[in-house]
């Protein structure tokens, strides 16, 4: 493994039990942080042409709205679990 990867928002909540809300990135085009990062560093690039950098926001928009998703799902449950302890 490596200790510098970005890893989805809900990794470290995946094994915490009934709940816990779970997602699938492996039919996206960009399918983690890592290739997030190195996507955003080729959308800055001037030498990649614009037809690429379309292509690039959408698979980074798209990414990002199932992340943005992954942690609406994991508030939920948090504010769930949270209202059950006290």
């Amino acid at each position: 493994d490596n200790d510098n990867a970005v890893g989805a928002p809900y990794d470290s909540f995946v094994n915490h039990g009934p709940g816990v809300p779970t997602m699938n990135y492996s039919d996206l085009a960009i399918s983690n942080g890592n290739a997030a990062v190195r996507a955003y560093i080729q959308l800055m690039d001037p030498q990649v042409s614009e037809m690429v950098k379309k292509n690039i926001r959408k698979d980074l928009l798209t990414y990002c709205a199932q992340d943005t998703l992954a942690m609406v799902k994991l508030v939920v449950v948090l504010r769930e679990r949270a209202a059950q302890v006290g």
